[in-house]
Parts: structure tokens; C-alpha cells; sequence
């Protein structure tokens, strides 16, 4: 049997994790490989970024003030 003055108690290690904001993302169909990824906002909040998921071509979508409100795009060859 373990010995009670074995176990210690450190209440910083309890301590819930801080909860972040959902990050900004646009879903992306990848032709090159037939899948679906998505682009993540810059801390700037000026463009997405992201790459392939399958061979890690780069896609990037410039943020506009007349931009639009689609969500889902096509990353082309």
C-alpha cells in the first residue's frame, strides 16, 4: 500500500486550460490530389494560408473589403 505522505498536491497543475477563439478558416477543394483542406487567417487578418494536405502545394486568398462572402474555392494547378 502507498504511503499518504507519498501523494502531493500541486493545485497549478489543475488549473483548466485558457479556451481560445475558433480560428477563421476557408475550405478548400485541392484538384491536384482530390481532397479537401482548409486556409487559415494571418495574424494580420490580410490573406489565408494554407497547403495541400496530400503533396503540400501552397494556396493563398487575399482578404478584401469587396471581397466575398463564399466560404468553399477551388485551389486550381
Amino acid at each position: 500500500m502507498a504511503d499518504p505522505r507519498d501523494i502531493v498536491d500541486i493545485a497549478t497543475l489543475r488549473r483548466e486550460p485558457e479556451k481560445q477563439a475558433p480560428r477563421a478558416f476557408l475550405s478548400i477543394w485541392y484538384r491536384c490530389c482530390h481532397v479537401y483542406g482548409r486556409l487559415y487567417k494571418n495574424a494580420a487578418g490580410t490573406k489565408y494560408n494554407g497547403c495541400c494536405p496530400r503533396c503540400a502545394s501552397r494556396a493563398h486568398v487575399l482578404v478584401r473589403p469587396d471581397g466575398t462572402t463564399r466560404r468553399c474555392f477551388q485551389a486550381v494547378d
